[in-house]
């Protein structure tokens, strides 16, 4: 079995004693969700992230435990901005999980040729 990245932070998370987070998957962020999952995480799926924040600042306000969100890269991140203040203002303990965009072969294909070599190096 090949261990990946996702696989090792799902483990550490896990070890924590995460047994809850709240999700808006997408290709960054959906195989350390399913890993947690996989693994006995209860995931709450939300439709916007901003709405994964605030249900984890609600757990984290009414069990006394770390509140957990996911969102995948990009505008999926930026669209929390405003709901972190909230958090940070209540002292809430949270953690906030964001993947980054996979990058695959592919993609090196489409650089020009210094950019290449600048990457490899």
């Amino acid at each position: 079995m090949t261990l990946h990245v996702y696989d090792i932070l799902a483990h550490v998370f896990l070890n924590e004693k995460v047994e809850t987070c709240f999700a808006l998957l997408g290709d960054a962020n959906m195989n350390w969700a399913t890993r947690m999952a996989d693994q006995g995480c209860r995931m709450i799926y939300v439709r916007h992230e901003h709405c994964a924040v605030a249900a984890a600042m609600a757990y984290a306000r009414k069990s006394g435990k770390v509140g957990v969100a996911t969102t995948t890269c990009g505008p999926g991140l930026t669209q929390i901005v405003t709901a972190l203040p909230a958090a940070v203002r209540a002292k809430l303990p949270m953690v906030i999980f964001a993947g980054e965009a996979p990058i695959g072969r592919a993609w090196y294909n489409q650089l020009p040729y210094t950019w290449m070599i600048e990457l490899y190096n």
